[in-house]
């Protein structure tokens, strides 16, 4: 399923652009801000495992080969010969050997001196995983096209009015909290759907689908969490975009494709390949 074409915008917030012409893409939005105070979710568990990519395979490659089973370069995929060493130190521990690492393998490898897994880290590459993508590609645009506001809603009326064109009358008019409730009332898929959420500006129609078409759901779980839900359809994006995540696998990731179906023709208005390369670079340097 594809979502509507976002308005393209550099700086952010309180007056609506003219919409990109790309279709399947959404650019950057401005409107109105929720006051929603940020919540706090479960803390993640690192899962590792065939196709995983990042940071957290490396150091998990590392510290296998500090213990003899694995003797390849740490590269951050976790290929076949990681699956392998994995069961092996598995076995060797006492623990099921599946070569998947999850809490139980991180708990038997912290007995041997692994430092473990951070949450955020640990939550970084599970999203990077489901949206088939490397963790720090996904780290490099959280970084570089964060709007700095997680709690961020841009209600887009006419879109709404597409599907209720009788609800005219019935919806304050301009890109308000008000004219959103209004249109929630009425029908809470489509007003999720002509709504922008989070950090990252991401059409509603993405909330919806996180949360099983229950898109009541899918709003309370953005009111208390907006961080969390942000980054989480950030994830869906690339999850639901094939172009975006061919751009995002290459060895050199193509920012300029992934810049494209990010905004629209017009990303280089605003050096969005720019912005997301020099974050990736930052990032994979750090990680080295």
């Amino acid at each position: 399923m594809s979502f509507p074409v976002r308005p393209f915008r550099v700086v952010r917030v309180f007056k609506a652009s003219r919409p990109s012409s790309k279709r399947g893409t959404w650019g950057r939005s401005r409107g109105f801000v929720a006051s929603y105070p940020l919540g706090r979710g479960p803390a993640p568990m690192m899962t590792l495992g065939a196709g995983s990519q990042g940071r957290a395979v490396k150091t998990w490659q590392t510290f296998l080969k500090t213990q003899g089973f694995f003797r390849y370069q740490s590269t951050g995929v976790f290929c076949i010969d990681t699956q392998y060493a994995t069961m092996n130190f598995q076995e060797a521990a006492g623990c099921f050997a599946d070569g998947i690492v999850g809490a139980i393998t991180e708990s038997f490898a912290k007995q041997f001196g692994f430092d473990g897994f951070d949450q955020q880290r640990a939550r970084l590459q599970k999203l990077a995983d489901g949206a088939g993508i490397p963790a720090e590609v996904l780290e490099a645009v959280i970084v570089s096209q964060h709007n700095g506001d997680s709690r961020t809603m841009i209600f887009v009326p006419p879109m709404f009015l597409r599907a209720y064109p009788d609800a005219r009358n019935r919806i304050p008019p301009g890109q308000t909290y008000e004219a959103f409730k209004a249109a929630y009332r009425i029908d809470k898929d489509e007003a999720l759907r002509a709504t922008y959420f989070g950090a990252f500006e991401i059409n509603g129609g993405y909330l919806v689908e996180l949360y099983d078409r229950h898109p009541a759901d899918g709003f309370n779980a953005f009111e208390e969490t907006p961080e969390i839900i942000s980054e989480e359809l950030l994830a869906a994006w690339f999850a639901k975009n094939q172009k975006a995540r061919r751009a995002a696998n290459k060895s050199i990731p193509d920012f300029a494709s992934l810049a494209f179906e990010w905004a629209g023709p017009h990303y280089s208005d605003g050096e969005i390949h720019s912005q997301i390369r020099r974050a990736w670079q930052k990032i994979t340097k750090a990680h080295q």
